[in-house]
């Protein structure tokens, strides 16, 4: 393998932003809608400017992990009008070109992935499942067309040895929640403005913050411990861990502007600002968080989150809708890894994610909200309530069964199986 290569050098086949729109083989459904509000436009006013630092022994060198991912020449937009959905584009290439960039060079054993490599794949790889849940379920409004209904669409991609990739989700969204547990002391004094939309993020952001799932979730933010990167001993610096980590990273957020089609191109861009920064707040001493963070990190931040929050609910759905049609069985058909992911371990060594099935990982959210509810209604206590989320987090057999075969219906029995658990 090469070496990476110095930021400035362009790779053969790597492209810019051209200045002139290519013609497309689709209709313009593709094109961003730019319309804002004169609120939305004051309020990106101010912006941190994050300075790159090239010293590695330091802590700011992670300052700059979005610096390929530029965001105060860019266009404001308001997500609400530009939904992730099906525009016809083709990004295959854009896909394998990330997965092919996710390479580090090796002092030896040249087969073996290490731990750093691997969760870069794991989370380029739950973000690309997110991608294909939330086409999947936006093609449901257009109904049939050229792949089908939304379940087989779904199928098509993450179904059988693809569906490695919707646990890859829950990873992704494991990391984000950690970073954001982190950084919650920023998230709580972001200046979020005072008028009624400024009032009301803060009011949803506290609320998530103070919310019994983030509360009581410790197990899982010890799902994935990012004291664990870097403790390797390095031999040579020119191609030390550390560096590759945030090269392969800029590099990546750089194929991204290959892309002709803007709505895919602005998605694209926005889960990779939410990773990139969730990865530096995990870098970086709390203390430097705040003076380091832009107000664009900290809103792409939250709405990665939203997205894999929703995918994940909605790998569930489809899931459900594709066994019903027949076109992807209960479980995985194969353990034997897609063509894109061959030779690419997906266990996580030294994290200790819990095993469970793409049948039972797909309840989990169910299982929660089955949870929640129960606490509200007052079926269950508090104590029983952190207790039976623990459950949910592991895909115990018990609490998953219930909210596959009772649903909702499920909350008054959730009692009886707290105490069946010692709860």
């Amino acid at each position: 393998l090469e070496p990476l290569r110095p930021a400035d050098a362009a790779a053969p086949g790597e492209c810019h932003v051209s200045t002139t729109d290519a013609p497309l083989p689709f209709e313009p459904t593709h094109l961003v809608d730019t319309t804002v509000s004169r609120a939305e436009d004051e309020a990106v006013a101010a912006t941190t400017t994050s300075v790159a630092c090239d010293d590695e022994e330091l802590p700011e060198f992670w300052v700059d992990m979005c610096s390929r991912i530029p965001t105060e020449a860019g266009e404001v937009v308001n997500l609400k009008l530009n939904p992730e959905s099906d525009t016809a584009y083709n990004g295959s290439h854009v896909w394998a070109a990330m997965y092919q960039e996710n390479c580090f060079v090796r002092a030896s054993n040249e087969d073996a992935m290490c731990l750093e490599e691997r969760v870069l794949y794991r989370l380029l790889s739950g973000m690309h499942a997110s991608t294909n849940i939330h086409i999947a379920l936006n093609h449901a409004s257009h109904g049939e067309s050229l792949h089908g209904s939304p379940a087989r669409l779904f199928a098509k991609h993450l179904a059988g040895p693809k569906s490695q990739r919707v646990r890859d989700l829950h990873f992704a969204f494991v990391v984000l929640l950690r970073a954001l547990h982190k950084g919650a002391h920023f998230a709580r004094a972001f200046p979020f403005g005072a008028d009624d939309d400024g009032l009301r993020a803060k009011l949803l952001v506290d609320r998530l913050l103070d919310s019994c799932i983030l509360q009581s979730c410790s197990d899982v933010f010890t799902a994935f411990d990012e004291g664990k990167l870097f403790q390797r001993p390095q031999v040579h610096t020119w191609w030390s861990l550390k560096r590759q980590f945030k090269g392969v990273f800029h590099n990546i957020s750089s194929i991204v502007d290959c892309v002709q089609c803007q709505k895919c191109r602005l998605h694209g861009k926005l889960q990779l600002l939410g990773l990139g920064t969730a990865l530096k707040w995990l870098l970086l001493p709390p203390d430097l968080i705040a003076s380091t963070t832009g107000r664009e990190e900290f809103v792409a931040l939250i709405n990665t989150l939203a997205k894999f929050s929703r995918g994940i609910t909605g790998a569930r759905q489809l899931s459900a809708e594709a066994r019903r049609e027949g076109v992807m069985p209960v479980a995985a058909a194969s353990s034997e890894p897609a063509a894109d992911e061959a030779a690419l371990p997906v266990a996580l060594p030294q994290a200790r994610l819990p095993t469970s099935s793409p049948a039972s990982d797909s309840l989990v959210p169910a299982a929660i909200a089955l949870v929640a509810a129960a606490r509200q209604s007052a079926a269950v206590s508090k104590e029983q309530e952190a207790c039976l989320l623990r459950l949910a987090f592991t895909s115990d057999p018990a609490l998953v069964g219930l909210a596959a075969s009772y649903g909702e219906g499920a909350v008054e029995h959730l009692g009886a199986l707290a105490e069946a658990k010692g709860c």
